[in-house]
């Protein structure tokens, strides 16, 4: 399986997977363009889209994802906040869905929206996937996980220093806000430790913050903590 950043942070987010010549998009946060310029110019080969949350820059073009019949697949909260009824509602585990090459599930996540969730996804019968973005931490503890795609925004001490730069003007309100609703470096490696790793081919560190994150060090640590490949999803990256 390829996995295709299409765009990541808090201007826009979305993801392209690839396997077996099918795709599934992982936020609606690009436009269409975009994403059929990634999807090797056939929005047929697409078999739906899967949105976290309803925040603008997860959501912002899934209205001409379904205007050009791409299924969207959101959590009951999501799809009533969004207001629109073609949206299809995700099952949580242990039920699933089936879509080309792909099955998945959903589970609830802690963000300041009305009911945001990760995505669980099989990719064959021994490969597994896990999607968290955007979240204060996650209850999950998978086993035999093969892809872990993990929200890592900031460093603890990048936040610290900012908050001491009159030029960037970071309050204590928005701090707090970034503590409670996304994963830091250091939650992010505590999360690591407690779920098992034995399996783990790729890391892909989603939705940094342009000016809190510190990108070589979080991957270094990371791959010191697992010993396994770690990424920065880029715009392109692949």
């Amino acid at each position: 399986m390829k996995i295709k950043t299409i765009t990541t942070g808090s201007e826009g987010n979305g993801y392209l997977l690839k396997r077996e010549g099918l795709f599934l998009l992982l936020e609606a946060g690009a436009p269409l363009n975009r994403v059929r310029q990634l999807s090797d110019y056939n929005l047929d080969k697409v078999s739906c889209c899967l949105i976290s949350h309803e925040h603008k820059d997860h959501c912002r073009y899934y209205k001409e994802y379904l205007d050009r019949d791409i299924d969207i697949y959101a959590s009951q909260g999501t799809a009533e906040a969004l207001g629109d009824k073609r949206i299809k509602i995700i099952k949580s585990a242990p039920d699933g869905h089936f879509a080309g090459a792909f099955n998945f599930t959903s589970f609830s996540l802690n963000h300041d929206a009305a009911d945001p969730v990760g995505f669980f996804i099989t990719y064959s019968e021994n490969k597994s996937l896990l999607y968290a973005t955007d979240t204060g931490y996650i209850e999950q503890v998978p086993r035999g996980l093969s892809i872990l795609m993990i929200d890592c925004n900031y460093t603890r001490k990048r936040i610290k220093n900012n908050m001491h730069d009159k030029d960037l003007g970071m309050s204590v309100p928005q701090k707090m806000r970034v503590h409670e609703h996304h994963l830091g470096l250091e939650d992010v490696m505590l999360y690591l430790e407690r779920i098992d790793t034995s399996h783990l081919e790729e890391i892909h560190l989603i939705h940094l913050s342009s000016r809190n994150s510190e990108p070589e060090l979080m991957v270094r640590k990371i791959q010191n903590l697992t010993g396994c490949p770690t990424y920065i999803a880029g715009e392109g990256g692949e």
